[in-house]
């Protein structure tokens, strides 16, 4: 008696997604493989943030990929998970997770004179609110403005401020509050 051996196996090998911020919604774009030896249909879930979101079918040649589009996401989504609904050899490389960036406001204090090109490319970043001081003096520019410094979530304990490349003035950060304390 032969015993014949199922040898489907499909893979998930991507993930990706691009948040539309004007429409309020994710595009995810996933890939996904069939390495069997014959075409295959391969049933495919989306969930978002742990609860199913939808599924979708996709005809795959013999040794060949496809590419499905999941639309219409939640912008506030955090977590991605595309998981294939059959059965083969080896299940592990049937799901694929993606965790999404969450892109917050950022304050940033410029101190210049006259660096436009620098202040012109930053107010370009949507994700940045730019505070512009021509204040020279390191204590003047952080109490003129009552804000806080950051760059990216990250908070340097040193840093430097310079209205031109002879002056700078290096100051070390105390604490993080309205206004930040000096020492000089």
């Amino acid at each position: 008696m032969t015993t014949i051996r199922d040898s489907r196996n499909f893979s998930v090998h991507e993930i990706t997604y691009t948040k539309y911020l004007k429409e309020g919604n994710i595009t995810a774009l996933t890939e996904i493989f069939n390495q069997s030896e014959e075409m295959q249909i391969i049933p495919v879930s989306l969930y978002v943030d742990g609860l199913f979101f939808g599924a979708k079918q996709i005809e795959i040649e013999a040794g060949a990929s496809g590419k499905l589009f999941f639309e219409n996401i939640p912008l506030e989504t955090e977590r991605l998970h595309v998981q294939i609904d059959a059965e083969d050899i080896l299940a592990v490389d049937n799901h694929s997770y993606c965790i999404i960036r969450q892109e917050k406001m950022q304050k940033v204090l410029l101190v210049s004179k006259s660096n436009r090109f620098l202040e012109k490319a930053l107010a370009l970043h949507p994700n940045v609110e730019l505070y512009v001081s021509e204040e020279t003096s390191a204590a003047a520019a952080m109490t003129s403005i009552s804000m806080t410094a950051r760059f990216r979530n990250s908070c340097p304990r040193t840093a430097a401020i310079s209205s031109s490349p002879r002056n700078q003035i290096p100051f070390t950060i105390c604490s993080w509050g309205l206004t930040p304390k000096l020492k000089a």
